[in-house]
């Protein structure tokens, strides 16, 4: 059965790391955190480069034209011998959103929760000189997140 496995996490908590090990699957695939595919919020995103190395990879515009409602599926068709995606996008909205419209068409969902500790937290904003306001950005993402993920592992 294909799968997509969401994981969650505030910035700074190794979401990037954990997600390209488990997608080193040879059954799996790194979306990376593909909602800014579709929802750039950075320069970089507007004109993604693919991983693969290859200037003229068509991937990502295959799949921006195929749009968000059809992403998972868009990838599982050019990739047929994947059968889990890994997104990490950290938004819990984005994950709720997916995992309806996948539910819907009978792919399965996982949602993983990437923890850091406030102290640990703190500690990484503080080594990248964001550490102005860490504590209301730990709360609000978990607060996010508990509200509309039900089911998740740590």
């Amino acid at each position: 059965m294909k799968t997509v496995i969401f994981v969650g996490s505030t910035a700074f908590s190794g979401s990037t790391f954990f997600h390209m090990i488990l997608a080193n699957d040879p059954k799996g695939f790194s979306c990376g955190e593909v909602r800014s595919l579709f929802y750039p919020y950075r320069t970089q995103h507007v004109e993604p480069v693919c991983g693969c190395g290859q200037e003229d990879c068509d991937i990502w515009p295959k799949v921006r034209e195929r749009g968000a409602d059809r992403l998972y599926e868009t990838l599982f068709e050019i990739f047929p011998e994947i059968e889990f995606a890994v997104d990490s996008s950290k938004n819990p909205f984005w994950f709720q959103s997916q995992t309806e419209k996948l539910q819907r068409k009978g792919i399965q969902v996982r949602n993983i929760l990437i923890w850091k500790s406030p102290l640990e937290f703190a500690y990484s904003c503080k080594r990248r000189n964001q550490f102005a306001g860490w504590d209301e950005r730990w709360i609000e993402y978990h607060r996010r997140y508990f509200s509309v993920i039900d089911e998740w592992r740590a």
